[in-house]
């Protein structure tokens, strides 16, 4: 029986896992997270807009079966007995006759939207905002701000939202030209020139998403997604990002087929 080990308890990983187990049926999946929780990024404009709760965009590892789940961060990879394996800091070494490193991407900036208690957190201040104005300007943004300002002025037509691209990658433009018509047609302001802050209001720099330190030194197949180290692949927000792609979720999601299909 092959095992598989997969890194992140993210988007990628758990839809990688979910796609193996659908293919294959004689394998074991050992999958190493340090939260006891995957939580649904793709709801949270959802939830801005008051169709779901936040607390049910969290959903429990444990529920997944046929998973056995290490709740620790892996920070290192290494080779024992010819089997790529990974390592925490006071754990492993983790072995698999595969590993799938999915550990999103590291976001530098100071909101947070991607986790239960981020998102609750920017919501209320955005609630209690006068006007909620998303500010891009960074290479790589994490991307969702554009649906969280179209969810907020939904939710309070009353309020004024808007969203000031200064600088991104020109690999964001198609993204962005197809949500600019609509937004505006509720009245979210697109523009590059953000106004000076006024009391009251609420400017969200956007962070920046970075491949993440187990990426770091690692190149990636663009058909598979297999790195430079055999048998071991790499999907999620980290692997776009180092094939030049913005790190979207739909793009995770397509990822993680392909790795599971040739794992």
């Amino acid at each position: 029986m092959a095992r598989v080990v997969v890194v992140g308890g993210g988007i990628a990983g758990v839809y990688f896992i979910n796609r193996l187990l659908e293919l294959v049926k004689d394998v074991e999946v050992v999958l190493v997270e340090p939260e006891d929780h995957h939580f649904f990024v793709l709801g949270v404009p959802m939830a801005f807009g008051g169709l779901v709760d936040f607390q049910e965009l969290a959903f429990p590892l444990a529920a997944l079966r046929r998973v056995g789940h290490l709740k620790f961060g892996a920070n290192a990879l290494s080779q024992e007995k010819d089997k790529p394996c990974i390592r925490g800091a006071r754990e492993g070494p983790i072995c698999g006759d595969y590993i799938v490193l999915a550990p999103g991407a590291v976001r530098l900036g100071s909101v947070n939207y991607w986790t239960l208690n981020g998102a609750q957190e920017l919501y209320n201040k955005a609630a209690s905002a006068k006007a909620v104005r998303f500010v891009v300007n960074t290479f790589t943004p994490v991307i969702g701000f554009q649906e969280l300002a179209y969810a907020i002025k939904s939710r309070f037509p009353e309020k004024e939202v808007s969203v000031h691209v200064v600088y991104a990658s020109p690999d964001y433009d198609f993204l962005l030209d197809a949500w600019t018509s609509k937004a505006r047609e509720i009245g979210v302001e697109v523009s590059s020139d953000p106004p000076e802050w006024r009391k009251g209001e609420l400017h969200v720099s956007v962070p920046a998403a970075k491949a993440h330190p187990l990426a770091a030194n690692l190149e990636v197949a663009p058909t598979t997604f297999e790195t430079d180290i055999e048998r071991v692949y790499l999907i999620g927000d980290s692997s776009l990002i180092k094939l030049d792609l913005p790190p979207i979720g739909w793009g995770a999601l397509w990822q993680a087929t392909i790795a599971a299909q040739a794992v």
